[in-house]
């Protein structure tokens, strides 16, 4: 690998890693939220993870990280290597990548509303407790 590829190799790891990370908070809410947050702080959450799903979404669609992972792609000697770790990562990546810019961003940042419910939990029975455009969601 020459050191521009390396380079930019090492360049997509750590966005990546950012990416992961960020990825790996809004988790880390979702399991606070499940354990131990109360039930008025179900809102603010709602709000917390909105945030960090449209800022994971937008870390992946990133235009520069894309035309990275082509760069990299292109200058590897054979990118369907299963050995090479370089063909795999950047596989995987732009793999996930595309399946991400698929997805509408306001669509990224609107699953996490549905958190806002949880708040709602042990109401008198018969009140609406998530909204009809969600509720198609998760009827089906």
């Amino acid at each position: 690998m020459s050191k521009d590829t390396a380079r930019l190799y090492s360049e997509i790891c750590e966005h990546a890693r950012r990416t992961a990370a960020l990825a790996s908070i809004n988790e880390t809410l979702g399991w606070d939220e499940r354990t131990h947050l109360p039930p008025a702080g179900g809102d603010y959450r709602a709000e917390q993870s909105t945030l960090l799903a449209g800022l994971t979404h937008q870390s992946w669609v990133d235009p520069k990280f894309g035309q990275q992972l082509d760069e990299l792609a292109a200058s590897l000697k054979n990118p369907n290597d299963p050995q090479d770790d370089a063909a795999v990562v950047v596989r995987r990546l732009k793999r996930q990548r595309d399946k991400r810019v698929k997805l509408p961003r306001r669509w990224s940042r609107s699953w996490p509303v549905r958190r806002s419910w949880v708040s709602r939990r042990g109401k008198k029975p018969g009140r609406r407790t998530i909204s009809p455009r969600f509720a198609r969601c998760w009827n089906g």
